[in-house]
């Protein structure tokens, strides 16, 4: 009884032997024929051809890489995005996610999906965190002289927007002291009395005579003075003839 167990199990693994091989040579058919059509540049029909891998074998390594790859450059190809688009674009980046941490996955293929993030954060002007992307595909790879170069671009990109950030934190820093510095001496100014009897209806000034005047009036005087001595002396000469020119 037990040696009739042994031999049933042996005969199902041998069953499943040519079942497991049948299933390899499909998958590297539509591999290649994947590859075929994407250096075709027919990344669409490319991406349907890795998506029949990955229904008989979902954690197929090579199937999860170029889709997300053939997905890419599909979505590269279109001038603007449309919204049934960012879904296919989230299962791309997810595929070169999961990739950097499978441990079913080749060390080229963790490598050429951490190069891929830092390209595609890179191009989203996410610099740092194309950095770290580029740093890890590079410690697994050394000798990618792509990543090297697009490390080297990101960092500077980085290290410009640095410089760029500083600038306008310091410039408005300095115009934070300068309106601290304008309210600080507006308040040491001495306040100014407003002008006295500003609102007051102001009172009419007495005339004075000018000095002209003055002379005027003096001569007047004087010669009223005149006169009037003038015309008392003729007034006493006609007494006096009077008195003595008395008719005959």
């Amino acid at each position: 009884m037990r040696v009739r167990k042994i031999i049933l199990l042996l005969l199902l693994i041998t069953a499943a032997v040519p079942a497991y091989a049948q299933k390899t040579k499909k998958e590297r058919n539509l591999i290649k024929e994947g590859n075929e059509l994407f250096g075709q540049g027919k990344y669409a029909e490319a991406e349907a051809a890795y998506g029949k891998v990955l229904e008989f074998n979902p954690m197929s390594p090579i199937a999860r890489f170029n889709q997300a790859t053939a997905t890419m450059k599909k979505l590269e190809v279109k001038k603007e995005m449309e919204p049934q688009d960012s879904s296919q674009y989230s299962g791309a980046l997810k595929h070169f996610a999961d990739l950097t941490t499978d441990p079913g996955a080749s060390k080229s293929i963790r490598e050429k999906s951490f190069f891929n993030l830092g390209k595609i954060s890179y191009e989203s002007e996410a610099y740092q965190q194309a950095v770290e992307f580029l740093k890890q595909a590079l410690k697994i790879d050394p000798s990618d002289e792509q990543a090297l170069k697009l490390l080297r671009m990101a960092q500077k990109k980085m290290s410009q927007n640095q410089d760029k950030n500083q600038n306008q934190k310091d410039k408005k820093q300095k115009d934070k002291e300068n309106k601290d510095e304008n309210k600080n001496q507006q308040k040491q100014q001495p306040k100014q009395d407003p002008p006295k009897n500003q609102n007051q209806n102001p009172q009419p000034q007495q005339q004075q005579p000018n000095n002209s005047q003055q002379m005027l009036q003096a001569v007047q005087n004087e010669e009223k003075n005149t006169r009037d001595k003038v015309n008392k002396r003729k007034a006493e000469q006609m007494q006096g003839r009077q008195k003595t020119d008395k008719p005959w």
